[in-house]
């Protein structure tokens, strides 16, 4: 899938955010959406396998990162609160960038932060 447009980044990023608030049976619910999101740009929807690409990525980022402390990417906590710094945030683009080869590095680093966010600082 090319991704050459700032609007396509975003795109991109819809899907993942459309994915990662799915609940279990949510799947085809959440395909509808992005099927029609892409409708009303004019373009053709990314395949079921992309989407399939990206609840992997979605799984195993959040796997991780509820590690918490046992994560080879968590470095504790730097304030009082939580916050996107008590992880190596570039480490876990770049090593989450190879295993998913088909994101670009800037989409991924938008995953690796929402992911951040919804799965430790919220």
């Amino acid at each position: 899938m090319n991704r050459s447009s700032e609007e396509t980044e975003s795109s991109e990023f819809f899907c993942f955010r459309t994915v990662s608030f799915e609940l279990d049976g949510e799947a085809q619910k959440s395909d509808r959406k992005i099927k029609q999101y892409y409708k009303r740009l004019g373009r053709e929807a990314p395949s079921s396998q992309h989407i399939t690409s990206m609840r992997r990525l979605r799984d195993a980022l959040s796997k991780e990162i509820r590690l918490f402390e046992k994560s080879k990417y968590y470095r504790g906590p730097m304030l009082q609160v939580a916050s996107f710094d008590d992880f190596v945030i570039a480490e876990m683009i770049d090593d989450f960038s190879k295993s998913f080869p088909e994101f670009s590095q800037r989409d991924m680093g938008d995953f690796v932060r929402f992911s951040i966010y919804g799965n430790y600082i919220r």
